[in-house]
C-alpha cells in the first residue's frame, strides 16, 4: 500500500508506475521491493554526488550480482557464502612481479594469532594480529579510513602456503641427496 500525500488530498494504492526518479527526505520503506529490466541496478550517490553513482549494485547476469565502485565495501556481522569466493587474479592485469622476501616463513611463525573475544561485538574469533601481520608481509594488511587494520585472510594463507610447500621440496631435495 503506497501513501503520496501533496496540497492536503491522500492518494492510497497499492502499485503504481513512475518514470523518472523518487525523492524521499527521510526513509522509504517497504516489506519488499523488485527492480526489472536489462541490467536492473541500485545506485548510490554519496554526499549527493553529481556523478553517474559512486556505488552501484547491478544484476549484470542471470543470477550474479555484482558490487561496484566505492573501493571498499564493508559488511558488519558475518558474511556467508553459499559456493566459492573468489578474486580477479588473472596474471594479464598483473605486472611489476617480485620474489616474496626471504624469510617470510620465519617471520610467520612470529606473527601473535590465537583465539581473542573481539571487544566491539563481544564474538569470540580465531585469528592474527594485523599489526603483527604487518611486519612480516605488509601487502595483506589493508588501513581504513578510521586507521582500524583488516587482513586479506585468503591471500595471506595461500602465500604462506606456498612458501612452505617451495620449503618441503627443498628439504626432500636435501634429503634425496643425503640418502643416495
Amino acid at each position: 500500500l503506497f501513501n503520496f500525500a501533496k496540497g492536503g488530498s491522500t492518494l492510497n494504492t497499492t502499485s503504481f508506475n513512475l518514470s523518472g526518479n523518487i525523492v524521499a527526505a527521510g526513509s522509504l520503506q517497504c516489506a519488499s521491493h523488485e527492480i526489472y529490466g536489462v541490467s536492473p541496478s541500485i545506485d548510490f550517490h554519496y554526499n549527493n554526488s553529481a556523478a553517474d553513482y559512486t556505488a552501484r549494485i547491478m544484476a549484470d547476469k542471470s543470477n550474479a550480482l555484482s558490487f561496484i565502485g566505492g573501493g571498499l565495501w564493508t559488511f558488519q556481522g558475518a558474511l556467508q557464502v553459499t559456493g566459492e569466493l573468489s578474486s580477479t587474479s588473472d596474471e594479464r592485469l598483473k605486472t611489476d612481479w617480485n620474489d616474496i622476501p626471504e624469510g617470510l616463513v620465519g617471520r610467520l611463525a612470529k606473527v601473535k594469532s590465537g583465539i581473542y573475544t573481539r571487544k566491539d561485538t563481544g564474538d569470540i574469533q580465531a585469528g592474527v594480529s594485523a599489526q603483527s601481520l604487518q611486519a612480516a608481509l605488509k601487502e595483506v594488511v589493508s588501513e581504513d579510513d578510521d586507521g582500524m587494520l583488516g587482513v586479506n585472510y585468503g591471500s595471506a594463507a595461500l602465500i604462506s602456503a606456498i612458501e612452505l610447500a617451495k620449503m618441503v621440496e627443498q628439504m626432500q631435495e636435501t634429503i634425496n641427496k643425503l640418502s643416495d
